[in-house]
């Protein structure tokens, strides 16, 4: 078993993925000498699924998966497992977010939307005014005001109103993964074909060209041999995509720090910051795991936390440290990151979740 880790099994069925995200197995598990009254930091739990998604509350932890999704409670291991038999309308889950009323909302892989209050779901759909019904992506301003990002482009709800945003907009492409809101207020999104900034009137645009992601040449040298470049994806058609693809204009994931940086995770590309005037990527050679990232958080410490597709990068702003399975991560890829009130760390994988409780 690997150092610090404590398997306990809470298994919703086993998965073999036809999801084209979900990357490698898990490596096989090594016995290691484990010191008398030693403390571990790291403890993973098998879910047999892909965790797209994580929400922390308290104890209670909410897992989406490919497979349904997963109220786990932390101080007594119990769990209660959530399909289409309970009132999901899918069971693939791509978001989950709290709003300020503490209700639970869900994106899901082309079922829509779904709010859960504790007691009852309620769905919404192409019928209640959404663009689409693959969402991937959801954000609440501070009064209320609803944003979405599908496979078509942007909703916003705003007192019982549906607005529309696509390509013809002037969204960058209708590939929507990531909403973040700066200190004005401005939207900025993460799509696959670069980052849009939205002030409510105009929307700009940012591609490799401006300096998003890496050069193939950087990746290729950093890799060893060539890569293939992802185009981007049409409306409901997937990708077939390889650990060798590469698209710096393909950004998955984002957050907005609190000196105002914008950091993106790109993929194949790194990782790109941008503090509004210039951009500066990180890769592998910089000290990165992994230059697909599909999740970035940021600690109260201001330390940055990144998931990749070679398992897990801490960066303080000088240094990265690495974690993979033999550290005590339940597998790799990394696909989504929470942190908890206690500063406690999770990170949703192929097969499992995992919490941290070090620095």
């Amino acid at each position: 078993m690997p150092r610090g880790v404590i398997i306990l099994f809470f298994l919703i069925g086993f998965f073999i993925p036809s999801d084209p995200l979900a990357g490698p197995s898990a490596p096989a598990e090594e016995d290691y000498d484990v010191p008398e009254g030693h403390i571990f930091p790291w403890t993973s739990w098998a879910v047999g699924a892909v965790v797209k998604g994580i929400a922390v509350e308290g104890a209670t932890v909410w897992v989406g998966t490919s497979q349904g999704l997963i109220k786990f409670n932390t101080k007594t291991e119990k769990q209660i497992t959530y399909t289409q038999a309970d009132g999901l309308r899918s069971d693939s889950i791509l978001t989950l977010l709290f709003d300020q009323q503490k209700n639970l909302w869900l994106g899901t892989n082309g079922a829509g939307m779904m709010k859960y209050d504790g007691k009852k779901w309620i769905s919404y759909d192409k019928s209640s005014g959404l663009v689409d019904e693959y969402v991937w992506s959801i954000l609440f301003d501070p009064d209320g005001t609803q944003w979405i990002g599908t496979w078509y482009g942007v909703n916003k709800v705003s007192h019982s109103k549906w607005d529309t945003y696509t390509i013809k907009d002037g969204v960058a492409n209708e590939w929507v993964y990531v909403i973040l809101p700066d200190s004005n207020g401005v939207k900025w999104f993460g799509t696959e074909g670069g980052i849009n900034r939205f002030d409510g009137k105009r929307w700009q645009t940012w591609t490799h060209k401006d300096g998003l992601g890496a050069d193939q040449a950087v990746i290729e040298k950093e890799l060893g041999h060539k890569v293939t470049i992802l185009p981007s994806g049409h409306r409901h058609q997937g990708h077939k995509i390889q650990e060798g693809d590469y698209n710096p204009n393909y950004v998955v994931c984002g957050l907005i720090d609190k000196q105002g940086y914008k950091w993106f995770g790109t993929w194949g590309g790194g990782l790109s910051r941008f503090d509004g005037k210039s951009w500066k990527t990180y890769t592998m050679k910089d000290g990165l795991t992994g230059n697909i990232i599909h999740a970035i958080a940021m600690d109260e410490k201001g330390v940055l936390w990144v998931g990749t597709n070679n398992g897990l990068s801490r960066f303080d702003g000088k240094n990265f440290k690495n974690f993979a399975v033999r550290d005590g991560l339940f597998s790799v890829p990394v696909y989504s990151i929470a942190i908890g009130q206690d500063r406690s760390k999770w990170f949703g994988t192929f097969g499992g979740i995992t919490r941290y409780t070090g620095d």
